[in-house]
């Protein structure tokens, strides 16, 4: 279920972004009984990315009901012992997850 909500999550974000040029690239990758997760996409030039600390903050007018997304994806990224990195460029935001445990034993198929 964490793994539906984080596709959600992503998703969402890349749809909002303003009509232009619009992209999403996604990579996923398992190694071993690790999952690792990389999303790219398009964002509006407009929009600056502003932080708190080591909180991302929302630049969407409605902040009651937007900038609750990388916060869910991090905790998901925690409970299965994983980490979140964030980067971002002119046009560009990318979030990724890394070493996600997904199970004790990979499975042999």
């Amino acid at each position: 279920m964490d793994f539906v909500i984080y596709w959600l999550i992503v998703m969402m974000y890349g749809i909002n972004v303003e009509k232009m040029n619009l992209y999403i690239i996604v990579y996923a990758k398992f190694d071993g009984n690790q999952l690792n997760i990389k999303v790219k996409n398009s964002r509006s030039r407009k929009r600056r990315i502003n932080k708190l600390g080591n909180k991302y903050l929302t630049s969407k007018n409605n902040k009651s009901t937007h900038g609750y997304g990388l916060q869910v994806i991090e905790s998901i990224a925690k409970k299965y012992d994983g980490k979140m990195m964030i980067s971002y460029g002119d046009g560009w935001f990318c979030n990724e997850v890394a070493n996600l445990k997904t199970m004790e034993e990979p499975m042999n198929i």
